[in-house]
């Protein structure tokens, strides 16, 4: 059995391979992506909602990279040891994971742009860095949030006691 940690990293390299495959294809045309965001664009505009197609991809920018930040957090800051080890990561030491999760998220994406700038159909952008780097912020906070709630969880259940049995 693969243990937490296993578990999110394998997740994590799946999602980052995600992140890559969608943002390294050349040329979004060949792909199903202008259809899919017509489809969201059209769904919005009939139900009233005014979207245009620069906020939508300003709100996928954003979501792509909320998972970056909750994985981040969660595997950086070492999730057995911040919910299930007796002596959890102190609030200084989670800042500083949080920290590095944000640096990462903003550094990964500006690596995405610096790429996209040599491959043909592709267009590099500012704006996407700084909506990427809010989604890892985002997330960033979202994995912190759930880790303190666990904590809390973990600090607020009755003790059960333990009995030995001696032979």
């Amino acid at each position: 059995m693969l243990s937490d940690v296993r578990i999110l990293k394998v997740l994590a390299a799946l999602y980052i391979a995600g992140v890559l495959a969608l943002t390294m294809w050349p040329g979004l045309a060949h792909t199903d992506v202008p259809r899919w965001a017509h489809g969201v664009l059209s769904f919005f505009n009939n139900h009233g909602i005014p979207l245009t197609f620069d906020v939508l991809e300003a709100v996928a920018n954003v979501l792509m990279f909320v998972p970056l930040g909750v994985f981040g957090v969660w595997i950086l800051g070492d999730w057995r040891e911040l919910i299930h080890e007796p002596g959890p990561l102190s609030r200084k030491s989670l800042s500083l994971v949080a920290i590095h999760v944000m640096l990462i998220g903003a550094a990964f994406s500006g690596l995405i742009e610096l790429t996209q700038l040599r491959i043909p159909g592709r267009v590099s952008s500012f704006d996407d860095i700084l909506h990427n780097t809010l989604g890892a912020v985002i997330g960033t906070l979202l994995g912190v949030a759930t880790l303190a709630i666990h904590r809390r969880r973990r600090q607020n259940r009755p003790q059960t006691p333990t009995v030995n049995y001696v032979a």
